[in-house]
């Protein structure tokens, strides 16, 4: 699943550089502290909404297959309430009639579904 690779690639950049700037002590989210993951589908949506295509998958697979990437990769991500932990929010963006075929041109058919983009948001635990 190359796409799903290359996005998780993106998004590892993203959350370095969305370690405050100019700290003493450099402090990644999610890396030093376990962090809260909530996925946000949007608009009442989830997974299950986004039916599997033989190109991408399933989108039921997708909050899995993250968390077992970013572990990987050093990042603590857990389910539910961590009191006092940071709450990381990703919001996929989901376009649909994407071509389906690995190689553009043989077969175009735009009947899959695909996540084109990934907000991430972190929520501080800290109360001012």
């Amino acid at each position: 699943m190359k796409p799903f690779s290359r996005l998780l690639g993106v998004l590892g950049v993203t959350v370095v550089l969305a370690a405050p700037a100019g700290a003493q002590t450099t402090a990644i989210p999610c890396k030093n502290a376990p962090c809260v993951m909530a996925l946000d589908w949007g608009s009442g949506m989830t997974s299950s909404s986004y039916p599997p295509d033989r190109r991408y998958g399933s989108g039921d697979d997708f909050e899995s297959r993250f968390r077992t990437a970013m572990g990987a990769h050093g990042y603590q991500l857990r389910e539910g309430p961590i009191e006092g932990a940071m709450a990381m929010n990703l919001r996929p963006t989901m376009k649909s009639k994407v071509m389906c075929d690995a190689m553009a041109g043989i077969n175009p058919d735009m009947n899959c579904t695909a996540i084109t983009g990934l907000a991430v948001s972190f929520t501080s635990a800290e109360k001012k």
